[in-house]
């Protein structure tokens, strides 16, 4: 896959770990995409791997300007075991949740706010 190239308005994070948990808060604004992205969508930079015994996602606090696929319910974010990314999936009625396409993100306007926590 390709990350793709943005401008961001916003690309904040924080973070606070108490022994082997993570609390992660974040916010990911752009305004401009310069290298599409291919593959499926992820947020990169988490600041610890997360444990590869247990899985984890965030929850969004505002989703703005998100193409999502037809049908879709909602956006989720799920950590992925083993790495240190946040996987976009979509969810569906009566459906599994399933990666969101790189080739669907492509409103220069998107804004996200998330937050969650794992271990490590």
């Amino acid at each position: 896959t390709i990350a793709g190239v943005y401008t961001y308005t916003n690309q904040v994070g924080y973070y606070v770990r108490i022994e082997n948990v993570v609390h992660i808060f974040a916010r990911v604004s752009i305004s401009a995409i310069g290298t599409p992205p291919t593959g499926n969508m992820t947020i990169s930079g988490l600041p610890f791997t997360v444990n590869d015994t247990y899985s984890a996602g965030v929850s969004f606090a505002r989703i703005s300007h998100f193409n999502y696929t037809a049908a879709a319910l909602d956006l989720t974010g799920s950590l992925a075991n083993n790495g240190a990314v946040i996987e976009l999936k979509e969810s569906f009625d009566s459906g599994a949740a399933v990666n969101f396409p790189a080739a669907s993100f492509t409103d220069t306007a998107c804004d996200l706010t998330f937050s969650g926590a794992y271990l490590i």
